[in-house]
């Protein structure tokens, strides 16, 4: 699932899908309640890349009307989703999504704490990115 794709009721989908269906879709904290293993990406270039904008959307998510549920989940959640569960579904669990000795990791090192993305307008920078062992940005 993308976090960036759903959106308050303001776009064609809403519009075409009947408001009682609503409920039933990106239903990321019912999906996980139910077993089911989440993962997030980003779908670009439809939605941004950024995967800070897309954890920060998937915990900072408010129902789309009054009494409908709440499929907002915490920042573990997201992460998981992003890292150990987008590793999971690929079948590349035993080499990637976790950061263990052994494991292959891109790693990217930000200017602050996670907790920040759930601010509103989140003041977090991308200080480094490495992948494959190399820096390939410094900012």
């Amino acid at each position: 699932m993308q976090p960036l794709h759903e959106r308050p009721p303001v776009t064609l989908w809403h519009r075409l899908v009947p408001k009682d269906e609503w409920n039933t879709a990106f239903a990321w904290k019912e999906a996980l309640r139910g077993g089911a293993v989440l993962v997030f990406g980003s779908d670009w270039p439809i939605v941004s890349c950024d995967v800070r904008e897309g954890i920060h959307h998937a915990i900072t998510r408010t129902p789309w009307y009054e009494g409908a549920r709440s499929q907002a989940v915490t920042l573990e959640e997201a992460l998981n989703a992003y890292t150990a569960g987008a590793a999971f579904t690929e079948y590349s669990d035993r080499i990637k999504g976790a950061i263990q000795p052994g494991m292959l990791a891109d790693i990217t090192i930000l200017s602050g704490h996670l907790d920040a993305l759930e601010q509103e307008k989140p003041a977090i920078e991308i200080q480094c990115t490495i992948c494959d062992g190399r820096i390939i940005h410094q900012g």
